[in-house]
């Protein structure tokens, strides 16, 4: 993996290759080769990274270490194709994800970081144990602290003869030594001076002669001494003048200049060959001769270039020295066979490989792998310095190019290296355009895109802010901008939990729309749409479905049934349907959702797998579980065969299924796979992945359900733990994993435990998203529950008769939760002897119930108990017998006969028959419930012994009654 260097012409085996091995074999960290460039630090990393290749011992890693950016960029390519990597796409997250692995891998692998710069940066980058031998070159001595070094000065004399010997033809005749002398024994010099004399046709005196008497540009003349002896700059600047020097063929000599100049502006790391233009059909011919003279070299893969650093450096500094012309002056130059070009040409010839390969947005995800390479080169080019003394087009070219480096990274997900380039270009922005510039505006809106992709909302929501002022202030409050603006802070405001301002910005926006564009646009429409998913989210769920409605019906007459803007209105009014309770009306629109998107976008379109799966939720809401289980086992089969094992959606399509298969009361399927699922994910996404996370509190209540209760309880612990950690202790996730442990504790009568979890959370939900958010209501309701198991009666039926009416107010008589809230605080009526008021709930509850869902919905039979085991306290015994007896056969039609919870229900009719006197009904129900779950369930079970004991009370109450 990477882009490793092949293996040059007459390539010389050095003493210091087997020292190299031996210190690979020993070292427990890393091993560090130094030297100056051009000392062949990278060609003997590429020897051993090259032999592991061919041996197949494992990974091997090669990685462009020369910036933070490429560093992290190759790590997290490695991390993607071990499986590693974070499928949101963060470098950092993945580089450290690769780094956990590796320290912990049995494998042998080895991992080459090239031309590293930053020790202090690498540091927390390299594995801490492991079999994965690391392998450092670098210019900076200062990297011995991270491992055994191994210094390399150049050739050996001997090698440098021999090299020279073999590469020019000419064997050693003396002048081979003297030329090594000349050139400090480097291996780039001397290959260099080697493509010289082969493209010159010079023996070797004449090579040392025109060494002598070629000049060096003044720029050259400043940076020469320095590391290098002047005559090894002389030797690269010979090979370059040698490979440009013109040819009857000026086309082709043409194409060989601008190729040697394009190389220099970009990546170290290499240029892929498919980025690089074949306007003239000649790029090919360019490549071999450069190749030929030492100035380029080709990946083992053979699909990308690489030009040595100190060659690149050369032609840089060769264009800094030359004065810009103009066209003809352009012209003037190349007629007089002065190959060199300016810094502008050199600008505009990298412009010509990176501009045209930049594609659109909506592709960055499908070839986020293409833009890390493309974002590499923008990169390199910036940090040339020499756009900045270009003509002001070239500056704002510049620009444009980071800016789309920018929104690929943070469409990509690589969001910590998206935030340090925006942060970048933003500076860059105010200061070559201004402050008040349209692309500085856009500049500052990618930065706040950033921060909030990476969860950073509160600077996000500063920026957005700030820009939405500047907005309204430069391009007056009317501009299509302005409302975008104000769009993108209501949007950061509804993550951020603060839905009252993003309604009351969403509503200030679909105003200024209808005002500006019509009431029927489909600008406006679009924001009506936004307006109506923050009205969803606050609850306000009546407001949402009467503007989903509405704009539904004009997206349709607008643009079409078929647009695939209609059919996200669609899917959005059917999500709100399902999430009042209004499955009558939800499932259809559901089922032409789908229907629709199969027809327009293809059976395989990622859409028509979502739409799929709504409709899948649709029908397990409606306590369809077979149809949904049927939907939910499609859609994971399809999804892996359209995205293959590994891609987040994978995971998301088991996590809904393990669910279904826990709500169908099939626990152990629900379990397996929830396990799987975590191990993938964690994996695949990461620990602290939101997706990982909420698979682990997926798991937890699933054995909560199983009523394994520690493990459970233990689940939840840790995943409060690590949301907090990720998240922070005021994210909604968070929130929600709180309420989840306190719900666990109180399933295991821990009651002490979960009541204070309740109360905190409680008061951090008032105070984060408020009084009449959805989670703060259901959170509200969750602690009367646990009030009311507790046995605190007076705090639960305050709590609770506030929380209904707060329901009710918010989010309507029928909405599941106050559906819920009604239950419970009819319980607690019947608790406290008020067991009329009950029975009047309880029979509002179950009326609902059956309206909106039918008679063999599980929630409809839940309720129908809850009014049954009210009767009877009531001594309303008959009434009690005839819901008990529905809810039997609505088990039987639902589940069968053998079912468990068939038989549960059945226990429930014996003991109901039993209090109302009808102990023969009562004995002879026990008596045939005892020879099926011994049958069932085996003699020893449970069940069994339970049933056994119902039939020993029957039996009981008969003796009884005949005394």
């Amino acid at each position: 993996m990477g882009k490793i260097p092949q293996e040059p012409p007459h390539f010389v085996i050095r003493d210091e290759l087997t020292r190299l091995r031996r210190a690979l074999e020993r070292s427990r960290v890393a091993v560090v080769v130094t030297g100056m460039r051009g000392a062949g630090k990278t060609q003997l990393a590429a020897a051993c990274a090259r032999a592991d290749f061919d041996s197949g011992r494992g990974l091997v890693g090669w990685v462009n270490a020369e910036t933070p950016e490429t560093t992290l960029s190759g790590l997290a390519e490695i991390a993607e194709r071990l499986g590693l990597a974070d499928a949101e796409g963060d470098s950092v997250v993945s580089s450290q994800r690769l780094r956990d692995h590796l320290s912990g891998s049995t494998d042998p692998g080895l991992l080459v970081l090239d031309n590293a710069a930053d020790p202090d940066r690498l540091r927390d980058l390299l594995p801490t144990g492991g079999s994965t031998r690391v392998l450092i070159t670098t210019a900076d001595r200062s990297f011995s602290a991270l491992g055994e070094p191994i210094d390399l000065t150049g050739f050996a004399r001997p090698e440098s003869v021999r090299y020279l010997g073999n590469s020019t033809g000419l064997g050693d005749d003396g002048g081979a030594e003297q030329i090594a002398e000349d050139l400090g024994n480097l291996p780039l010099a001397l290959s260099a001076a080697a493509a010289t004399i082969v493209g010159r046709r010079l023996d070797y005196a004449g090579y040392r002669q025109l060494l002598h008497d070629h000049p060096l540009p003044k720029a050259l003349q400043r940076s020469a001494g320095h590391d290098y002896p002047r005559s090894v700059v002389q030797a690269i600047l010979l090979s370059i003048d040698t490979t440009e020097a013109g040819t009857n063929d000026h086309l082709l000599d043409q194409r060989v200049v601008w190729l040697l100049g394009a190389m220099a502006m970009l990546s170290s790391g290499g240029v892929r060959r498919t980025l690089l233009p074949d306007t003239f059909g000649r790029i090919d011919e360019a490549l071999d001769r450069c190749v030929a003279g030492s100035l380029l070299s080709w990946s083992t893969a053979g699909d990308t270039v690489i030009m040595h650093r100190l060659v690149a450096r050369v032609l840089r500094e060769r264009a800094q020295s030359l004065p810009v012309v103009g066209r003809f002056g352009r012209m003037v130059r190349a007629y007089r066979g002065r190959g060199g070009r300016d810094r502008v040409q050199l600008v505009r010839y990298a412009f010509a490989v990176i501009l045209p390969n930049l594609f659109d947005p909506s592709e960055a995800w499908a070839r986020r792998d293409e833009g890390a390479h493309l974002v590499d080169q923008i990169d390199a080019l910036w940090d040339t310095e020499m756009t900045d003394t270009s003509p002001r087009s070239y500056a704002v070219a510049m620009l444009a190019a980071r800016r789309w480096a920018v929104t690929q990274l943070i469409s990509a997900a690589d969001t910590a290296r998206a935030i340090t380039l925006a942060q970048d270009v933003v500076i860059h922005s105010a200061r070559v355009l201004g402050p008040d510039h349209p692309d500085t505006l856009l500049s500052r809106h990618n930065l706040a895109e950033a921060y909030q992709a990476a969860g950073r909302l509160d600077n996000a929501i500063a920026l957005y802010q700030e820009n939405l002022t500047d907005n309204r202030r430069i391009l007056g409050p009317d501009h299509p901008g302005a409302i975008q603006s104000r769009n993108n802070l209501a949007q950061a405001y509804q993550v951020a939990g603060r839905v009252d301002d993003a309604i009351h910005l969403h509503q200030a926006n679909v105003a200024e729309a209808s005002r500006l564009f019509g009431a029927h646009n489909p600008d406006t429409l679009n924001i009506r749409n936004n307006l109506a998913m923050a009205y969803q989210a606050a609850g306000r769920l009546d407001d949402a479905i009467a503007l989903y409605e509405a704009t539904l019906a004009d997206m349709a007459r607008l643009l079409g049934k078929d647009h695939p803007e209609t059919l996200n209105s669609l899917h959005n009014l059917a999500h709100a349907y399902g999430s009042v309770g209004r499955l009558d009306r939800a499932i259809p629109l559901h089922e032409t959702n789908f229907a629709e998107r199969g027809r327009v976008l293809g059976p395989d379109h990622p859409n028509t797998l979502t739409a799929r799966n709504n409709l899948a939720e649709a029908y397990q809401m409606a306590g369809r579980l077979d149809d949904a289980i049927a939907l939910y086992e499609a859609n994971l089969v399809e999804r892996l065969r359209v995205f293959g094992p590994d891609h987040p959606d994978i995971l998301a399509a088991r996590h809904n299924l393990a669910y279904a298969y826990q709500t169908a009361e099939r626990p152990a399927e629900a379990i397996a796979l929830y396990e799987a699922n975590l191990v993938d994910s964690r994996r695949v996404l990461g620990p602290d992945h939101p997706q990982t996370l909420l698979t682990h509190g997926g798991l937890a209540y699933a054995y909560l359900s199983a009523r394994q209760l520690d493990k459970a309880i233990a689940l939840h612990e840790t995943n409060l733990r690590d949301r907090l950690r990720v998240l922070g202790p005021d994210h909604p996730y968070t929130l929600h994993s709180r309420n989840n442990l306190a719900e666990a504790l109180r399933a295991a009568g821990q009651y002490k435990r979960a009541i204070p979890l309740y109360v905190a959370n409680l008061a951090d939900s008032e105070r984060v998203l408020g009084l009449d958010h959805p989670d703060t209501l259901n959170i509200s309701n969750n602690l009367g529950g646990a009030y009311h198991a507790a046995g605190l009666f007076d705090e639960a039926l305050a709590l609770n008769q506030t929380n209904l009416a707060d329901c009710q107010r918010v989010l309507g008589p029928d909405h599941p939760r106050t559906l819920n809230s009604r239950h419970n605080l009819a319980d607690t009526y019947r608790a406290v002897g008020r067991v009329d008021d009950g029975i009047t709930l309880h029979e509002a509850n179950l009326a609902a119930y059956e309206r909106v869902l039918g008679d063999n919905h599980p929630d409809v039979r839940t309720s129908r108990r809850a009014l049954a085991i009210t009767f009877r306290s009531a001594g309303r015994f008959e009434e009690a017998i005839a819901l008990y007896e529905k809810n039997v056969t609505s088990w039987e039609q639902a589940r069968g006969h053998d079912h468990l919870f068939t038989l549960i229900s059945r226990d429930e009719l014996a003991a109901a028959y039993l209090a109302a006197g009808r102990s023969a009904e009562a004995v002879a129900l026990c008596e045939a419930m005892l020879t099926q779950s011994a049958r069932v369930f085996g003699t020893d079970h449970p069940v069994t012994d339970k049933v056994r004991e119902s039939l020993a009370v029957a039996h009981q109450a008969i003796r009884r009654r005949i005394e």
